[in-house]
């Protein structure tokens, strides 16, 4: 399981689920049991509009505890709730 454990693995579901439901919150677009949601571009799908992506972005600095660089946020991994789980497991694991 290339030294991926199981508490790391229900670690990244729950922030998946959390970051889903954050953006549940801010547009009508996103269903939380929608499955292929977690790896479809949202800013290409418009799932946000300019002011409701700089709430996503704050909620998830306020929810997670972190600070969210302008690199981060024009990265590809920002892209995908995928993507930004992942950034958050970084950010908690450094």
């Amino acid at each position: 399981m290339n030294n991926v454990t199981l508490v790391e693995l229900l670690l990244a579901k729950d922030i998946e689920n959390k970051l889903i439901k954050i953006a549940a919150d801010l547009s009508p677009m996103i269903e939380i049991n929608d499955t292929k949601i977690i790896d479809v571009d949202f800013q290409d799908e418009g799932y946000f509009d300019s002011f409701q992506l700089i709430e996503f972005i704050r909620r998830l600095e306020v929810s997670f505890g972190i600070n969210l660089s302008a690199d981060i946020i024009l990265s590809n991994e920002f892209r995908t709730f995928r993507g930004i789980a992942g950034i958050i497991e970084k950010w908690q694991y450094d």
